[in-house]
């Protein structure tokens, strides 16, 4: 399928009406948290001209209003869905991106994101200039620093003069090229099979989970949740272990988004001035 690239980005926004787990804003009130979030990710798009498809899982219709609130209708398409879930709402999220022609670069998109304003096109830019990177979060995990599997080495890398950082996994926010998503297609839809999001990207990034040193020591610490990981990537995704390419997945050293959840707010930033910022803008649709 000819890519027309009338926009700079395509996005698969999927989003329900339910709290997943503690936000550190609108802890008890869904709809406000998901206002916040589309604001902001509205104002943090900027100049950039995106296609949106929003998967409404089991949403009133008060979330398609938000929607509308902060994008032109034009560039919209809404599907309506009958809380079919996070698995699935993924696994369709690949199908539009997959099937769309507005644009090579693809964005997926979770609803409980707050992001920075006027950051999203350094994505784009890396996206557009640097064919070697296959994939960028927008989110600076605090695992990358914590956690036994993800802590240790990241590459930094300076990209149109902004610091990025090699990592071996991330969420399901992510953004990448159409043609990436296509040779990484079969992996990603392990996911909806019971898959879990870090062993899918080891399986596509192939870090080095599977290093003897770190073997042994999960081993003997009775790091269960390593060796899950490890167990997970060789059912879902054998033969990816033996593929020669390895995927580059790259995080900004300053993140461009936190996930809302308390526990793993992105570090070194000040999320509450961004959160006030967001708030008190008068970001709309004619704003652009």
């Amino acid at each position: 399928m000819k890519i027309n690239n009338q926009y700079d980005v395509a996005v698969a926004y999927r989003i329900y009406p339910k709290i997943s787990k503690k936000p550190f804003f609108h802890s008890n009130d869904k709809f406000l948290l998901s206002e916040i979030c589309i604001k902001s990710f509205k104002l943090s798009l900027g100049k950039c001209r995106a296609k949106i498809w929003v998967l409404l899982d089991g949403c009133p219709d008060k979330y398609r209003d938000l929607f509308l609130k902060y994008f032109d209708s034009n560039d919209l398409v809404f599907l309506d869905l009958d809380s079919i879930g996070n698995h699935a709402t993924f696994d369709l999220q690949l199908d539009i991106l997959l099937d769309q022609d507005v644009s090579e670069i693809v964005f997926f998109a979770e609803d409980d994101y707050l992001y920075r304003p006027g950051q999203f096109s350094k994505m784009i830019e890396v996206m557009n200039i640097d064919k070697v990177i296959d994939f960028i979060t927008p989110y600076d995990h605090p695992d990358y620093y914590n956690t036994f599997f993800c802590k240790g080495n990241h590459p930094l890398l300076t990209i149109n003069n902004v610091e990025w950082m090699k990592v071996p996994s991330t969420c399901l926010t992510f953004i990448t090229r159409k043609n990436i998503l296509a040779e990484t297609e079969v992996i990603f839809r392990t996911y909806k099979k019971g898959n879990r999001d870090t062993s899918v990207w080891e399986a596509i990034v192939r870090s080095n989970i599977f290093s003897f040193e770190k073997m042994v020591r999960a081993i003997f610490s009775c790091n269960i949740s390593y060796l899950r990981i490890i167990f997970d990537v060789l059912r879902f995704s054998f033969f990816s272990v033996f593929k020669k390419k390895k995927f580059i997945l790259i995080s900004p050293v300053s993140s461009i988004a936190t996930h809302a959840e308390s526990e793993f707010i992105a570090p070194n930033i000040n999320w509450k001035k961004i959160l006030d910022d967001v708030k008190n803008s008068s970001c709309n649709i004619k704003s652009f």
